[in-house]
């Protein structure tokens, strides 16, 4: 099925028409193109507010990586009922696009950050104190953090590349690699010997959320800069 799928999107890519015109393009070698990066990496607030909302990103892959083992282990879920668990929990992630759609024009860009912090940190002390009680409740304990946690990462990203226009082909690979090594470190302290998987996961939310509150607060106090003028704020 991924072969399929992954050809269908391979056949698709091909067909697609460069939109950037001549005198736009990066005309480089494929090494010197590298240095792009380096040249992004430096822009201390874009990188400030890409590292806040990957943080984001650790205790949902820590939720993928141990999930298994809390369903099926702690809760005696069969493999099969474990599968409708995390249906549920992936399905609800869909809702997070069509929510921030509907916030975007109801709360500023501020408004928003802090409805996604409480969220995730409600999310977390849930799942921390009464997480371990069943495993519905766990997964209403964790279902707030998945749902805002989708509607963080369009709203990252309108941001991002509002912050990055000139170069947004190479942010977006930034964009995307920085998730992936926080959301990897996710996975690996999710699966530490906590004793309880539900109380591990909960401790991982709840210092996720505080340290990009923490990064967010030294973001409004200008420590990294301030965004392009062209930039949607979050300070």
């Amino acid at each position: 099925m991924l072969t399929f799928l992954g050809a269908i999107n391979l056949i698709v890519a091909v067909l697609f028409c460069e939109t950037l015109p001549e005198h736009k393009r990066y005309h480089g070698s494929i090494l010197r193109s590298l240095t792009l990066l380096v040249d992004v990496g430096r822009k201390k607030y874009f990188m400030a507010i890409l590292i806040m909302f990957s943080i984001l990103s650790a205790p949902y892959m820590a939720y993928l990586s141990a999930s298994s083992f809390i369903y099926v282990e702690q809760f005696s879920l069969t493999a099969q009922q474990y599968s409708y668990f995390f249906a549920v929990n992936s399905a609800a992630s869909i809702a997070g696009p069509v929510i921030y759609l509907k916030l975007k024009d109801l709360m500023t860009n501020a408004g928003m950050l802090r409805l996604t912090f409480f969220a995730a940190m409600t999310s977390g002390l849930l799942v921390l104190f009464v997480g371990q009680a069943s495993a519905v409740i766990f997964l209403l304990s964790f279902l707030p953090f998945t749902v805002i946690g989708s509607v963080a990462r369009p709203f990252a990203m309108e941001i991002l590349l509002h912050e990055a226009k000139d170069n947004i082909g190479t942010a977006s690979s930034i964009i995307n690699f920085i998730p992936t090594l926080f959301g990897s470190l996710g996975m690996m302290l999710g699966t530490l010997p906590w004793g309880n998987f539900v109380d591990g996961l909960g401790i991982i939310i709840s210092v996720s959320t505080a340290l990009s509150i923490v990064l967010w607060i030294l973001i409004q106090r200008g420590r990294f800069g301030s965004a392009s003028q062209s930039a949607s704020d979050v300070t």
